[in-house]
């Protein structure tokens, strides 16, 4: 399960060092209720990000954000067909699809655990934005005892 949070991290950080915003990082956006947490991104350029990644067979959707205490949302569609509402869940046949919270020491994935679900919808998904809106309970890998649930979820991000 280290493994996956690796990737989860990795592509974070790839995705905040690559991504452009069409207006230095205003108007996106990314809030949720996560446990007693009022999680909203930070408005500082290229807090919040989204990318689609097509190869010859299926798309890769991805958003995430940081707040300003460091805490991190990224929600994850491995098979990406379109606005609509896709599954978060702990199986084989969700290929990943997912969503993360993440602070400075743990994190939480709806596919972290046998307890791990959610959903994401994409509202809208153009050649310049998306939004949508989520939720998911969240499962530490290392300790699957402990969980975060995450709702209220929205967001707005530039590609």
């Amino acid at each position: 399960m280290r493994t996956k949070f690796l990737f989860y991290f990795v592509l974070l950080i790839l995705f905040v060092s690559c991504s452009s915003s069409d207006d230095g990082g205003t108007g996106e956006f990314i809030i949720a209720d996560v446990g007693t947490l009022n999680f909203e991104s930070s408005n500082i350029p290229n807090a919040v990000t989204a990318a689609k990644i097509e190869s010859s067979d299926t798309t890769t959707y991805i958003v995430q954000g940081f707040d300003d205490a460091a805490n991190a949302i990224v929600l994850f569609i491995a098979d990406y067909d379109g606005p609509g509402t896709y599954e978060f869940s702990f199986s084989e046949e969700n290929n990943g699809t997912s969503g993360l919270f993440s602070d400075l020491n743990n994190s939480w994935s709806s596919n972290g655990g046998q307890d791990g679900a959610g959903i994401i919808t994409v509202l809208t998904d153009t050649a310049n934005e998306t939004t949508g809106r989520f939720e998911f309970v969240g499962v530490d890998a290392n300790n699957e005892t402990s969980t975060k649930t995450t709702t209220n979820g929205s967001f707005r991000a530039f590609y």
